[in-house]
């Protein structure tokens, strides 16, 4: 069993992941938060969220409210527990500039969404089977070192 944390403030988005999630051939937990701080609660395990089970992977929107990406993932990297915590950010933006900044942020990886239904599911598939393997590193490598 995969559990995996989606934070996206989109409903249609969120609804296209878990249509992808539906049909992987696989068991996985998807989990929905709508900004950065209700996933840091959320990944701490605070308040409403201390019983959860512990995610493998983070699916992180770059442009949630209150928090975007590289604000979440600083504060991902900087807490012990969540350090080594695989994060993906995806976006429809694939400007070098936004790519470099999450990474250097700490993403474990930066994936481009397409904008069409089925390249969308691949990607999500993607990550599912293997996160590394679906992500994009500025260099054009497809495979970044976890961090």
């Amino acid at each position: 069993m995969t559990d995996v944390l989606l934070v996206e403030d989109h409903g249609a988005d969120v609804e296209l992941v878990r249509e992808a999630v539906a049909s992987f051939e696989g068991e996985v937990t998807l989990h929905v938060v709508q900004d950065g701080d209700e996933a840091l609660r959320f990944l701490r395990r605070v308040g409403a969220y201390a019983g959860v089970s512990p995610v493998q992977l983070v699916l992180l929107d770059a442009n949630t409210p209150r928090m975007n990406a590289c604000q979440v993932l600083t504060e991902l990297r900087a807490d012990a527990a969540t350090r080594e915590l695989p994060v993906v950010v995806f976006s429809s933006s694939a400007r070098l500039k936004d790519i470099q900044a999450c990474t250097e942020a700490g993403a474990s990886g930066y994936a481009v969404t397409p904008s069409d239904f089925l390249g969308f599911v691949m990607v999500v598939h993607g990550f599912l089977q293997d996160w590394r393997k679906a992500v994009a590193h500025p260099d054009g490598l497809t495979d970044l070192p976890r961090r």
